[in-house]
């Protein structure tokens, strides 16, 4: 269980990071927003695909039907890339600005 854990939630981070990019002034607000988006999310998950479980009788129609969302991750793939310009993503600080004139 652990495993399904690590990976369930695995994505989350890379959300969070990118809600605060979009939101740089509220990074508090966007980790707020997107943290509760994901809870929110799956407990509701949790109580539709427990009642369609119960509908069914089984939970094997469940099962059977998550089996094809990692589908839904590959399709990831074909999202357009984030792109920056070269002089934002290979800024050059440096160690020891020297003293201040």
């Amino acid at each position: 269980m652990a495993v399904i854990g690590f990976v369930r939630m695995s994505g989350l981070s890379v959300s969070v990071v990118y809600a605060q990019e979009l939101l740089p002034g509220n990074v508090g607000l966007a980790s707020g927003l997107i943290t509760g988006l994901a809870f929110g999310m799956g407990a509701l998950g949790g109580v539709v695909l427990g009642n369609v479980g119960y509908y069914y009788g089984s939970m094997a129609p469940v099962i059977r039907a998550c089996s094809y969302l990692p589908l839904f991750g590959l399709l990831a793939f074909m999202l357009p890339k984030d792109r920056r310009p070269i002089a934002e993503t290979h800024r050059k600080v440096p160690l020891h600005a020297g003293p201040a004139k």
